[in-house]
């Protein structure tokens, strides 16, 4: 798999969306361990999984095609969930087979004909 693959619900998007558009906004905790009076470690909590990830285009030359954006609202509109792919360069990476849509997508078209911006936010499950 590519560096940069974002795979949603089967769909790749191409071209690529860059890693300073994909940013997690939650679910996130720092790694620390619970020490006993004598020193023995009793339990580490390690990362949790984000639950949301922002994809957000970057900036005006940024785009996704108009038949992934049509894609993209049809599972909004459905609320069915889908699976998730993000390649190891973002700061989320992983499957995830239960994402859902938040409800905030907007898209607005670009300069070129079939070709749209976008800004959406990902329920990771």
């Amino acid at each position: 798999m590519a560096r940069y693959t974002l795979i949603i619900a089967g769909v790749t998007m191409n071209p690529s969306v860059p890693p300073d558009a994909v940013s997690r906004t939650g679910g996130s905790r720092t790694v620390r361990d619970r020490v006993s009076v004598t020193g023995v470690n009793l339990r580490s909590l390690g990362p949790v999984t984000p639950t949301r990830v922002a994809i957000t285009s970057p900036g005006p030359d940024w785009v996704l095609s108009e038949a992934q954006i049509a894609h993209l609202s049809a599972l909004e509109q459905s609320g069915a969930p889908f699976s998730v792919t993000l390649g190891e360069g973002y700061e989320v990476s992983g499957t995830f087979p239960a994402c859902v849509l938040d409800g905030d997508a907007t898209f607005r078209p670009a300069r070129a004909t079939g070709w749209t911006n976008y800004s959406f936010t990902l329920h990771l499950g």
